[in-house]
């Protein structure tokens, strides 16, 4: 058996008695895929968009008088995907940092958008993030590792695994920039301490954080585990990537990072060329105090950055294209430290493999919402073009540097163990609660409906045995969740 394999079975079934638990019915599914599988009679539970709840429930009442196999048990709403709009001539909240961005703009004309945005989350008093916890049922939004250990501790078994194809190094650092409320980190190691010989080759834990209050509730969230480190500074929280001494064999992980750093948008129009779309006071009817506008041609940025693409020609009118240039040099950054150092860096975001047009949006409350919508308050996300980062390395010209994916957050969880380790867990405890709870957030996490297709897995490695773990070609299978 492969280390691999035998770390898989260790972590994933040490506790486990007993055969598979079927479960793959539990968990309420999309409308749209009602009737693509066919489900059990006793157990079915059917989830649908707000807006369409009462002609669905209508629907479902005739489909279910005509199937004996249907047995519709209860009807929810998801709001999730409802779009907030103001009421026609009343402007969204005048935050203090929405009025500190019209002064400013009113002084010195509009800003770029990716300005926009890094004022909006990263502003030292008024910015997103400096609002401590948002994240959860009771924030606006929740990530992979507030929806289960079972992510937190696929993570740490990739270190542990990517630690022992690098030659069990003797002296490791891991890195997680953006660790939101610590829970990541803590699965992490909480599932490397079950290796003795990895847990004492951790002499650095490395925590990126640019806001105080979540780097206090990070600080409550690790202090046992920075006890039990047998470094003796335990973990250390720095502002920049940059600011960390490196030195040694070293795991990055970047979980729903690049998504959040800003970003540019380029319009194509026939009289005026590539324009930058730009931020400006809204003194109007509109529904906010901030407005987008379009560079009246061409800016530096449009010259610099799509410099291939205005060669080529042959664009059509209205076209538009959105590239992150904060987050093409962050992954050459994280590339020359894994370079130097050996080891490997993983970026778990949502996003896909090509460029993307306009997927900037607002999140508020678990609803999407207009982006310039009360600045400070709304969360900002765009979806992140990892084919972008991976151009990003190959430009470095640094042949020994590999880059791995991206895959879907499926394929990767899946090659990892977590159908396996979800199993155990199951039948761990006997109650029914826990079980059906574990069920639904290992679909959540797993299901391509839900996060399982939409987050991809993207990693850059060097010093690291290949396949890298999580990125092999053909995943296992697992449950009822596709593995690619």
């Amino acid at each position: 058996m492969s280390f691999f394999a035998s770390l898989r079975h260790t972590v994933c079934t040490s506790s486990m008695v007993g055969g598979r638990r079927p479960f793959a019915w539990r968990y309420p599914f999309q409308a749209t895929r009602l009737m693509n599988t066919k489900p059990p009679k006793d157990d079915t539970s059917i989830i649908f968009p707000a807006d369409q709840f009462e002609d669905m429930v209508g629907e479902l009442k005739d489909t279910e008088a005509k199937n004996d196999n249907l047995k519709v048990r209860h009807f929810s709403v998801d709001r999730r995907q409802l779009l907030r709009v103001p009421p026609q001539n009343m402007k969204s909240l005048l935050t203090p940092l929405a009025r500190e961005l019209k002064q400013l703009i009113k002084a010195t004309g509009p800003m770029p958008l990716s300005t926009f945005m890094r004022q909006a989350l990263s502003h030292p008093e008024f910015g997103y993030y400096m609002r401590g916890d948002v994240f959860g049922k009771s924030g606006d939004f929740i990530t992979s590792p507030e929806v289960s250990q079972l992510f937190g501790e696929m993570i740490g078994i990739w270190c542990v695994s990517v630690w022992h194809q690098m030659g069990k190094p003797k002296s490791l650092r891991i890195v997680e920039m953006g660790p939101g409320r610590g829970t990541l980190m803590h699965d992490v190691l909480r599932t490397g301490k079950r290796f003795s010989d990895f847990w004492r080759s951790v002499t650095d834990v490395d925590m990126i954080e640019v806001s105080p209050p979540l780097r206090e509730m990070q600080k409550q969230k690790l202090k046992t585990l920075s006890k039990e480190l047998l470094s003796k500074d335990g973990i250390r929280w720095h502002t920049r990537f940059e600011d960390i001494i490196h030195d040694k064999p070293v795991l990055i992980i970047a979980h729903e990072l690049f998504d959040a750093l800003p970003i540019k948008q380029f319009l194509f129009t026939k009289d005026k060329g590539w324009c930058e779309r730009l931020v400006d006071v809204d003194e109007e009817e509109g529904n906010h105090h901030l407005k987008y506008v379009l560079s009246d041609g061409p800016t530096a940025a449009a010259k610099s950055i799509l410099r291939d693409i205005i060669s080529k020609g042959g664009v059509e009118d209205g076209a538009m294209i959105e590239v992150s240039p904060d987050s093409c040099s962050l992954a050459q950054d994280l590339a020359k430290t894994v370079s130097k150092h050996k080891g490997a860096a993983l970026a778990i975001d949502y996003g896909a493999n090509h460029a993307l047009s306009e997927s900037l949006r607002g999140i508020i409350r678990h609803s999407f919402e207009h982006p310039l919508c009360a600045p400070g308050n709304v969360d900002l996300s765009a979806w992140v073009d990892f084919s972008a980062l991976s151009r990003a390395i190959q430009s470095l010209n640094d042949s020994t540097v590999s880059v791995h994916g991206p895959v879907t957050q499926t394929h990767f969880l899946h090659a990892l163990g977590i159908f396996e380790r979800m199993e155990a867990l199951v039948e761990k405890t006997e109650d029914e609660k826990k079980q059906y709870d574990l069920e639904l957030e290992y679909d959540r996490l797993t299901e391509p409906a839900q996060m399982g297709h939409t987050y991809k897995a993207w990693a850059v490695s060097k010093g690291v045995t290949e396949p890298l773990p999580g990125f092999i070609p053909a995943a296992p299978e697992g449950g009822n969740g596709s593995s690619s």
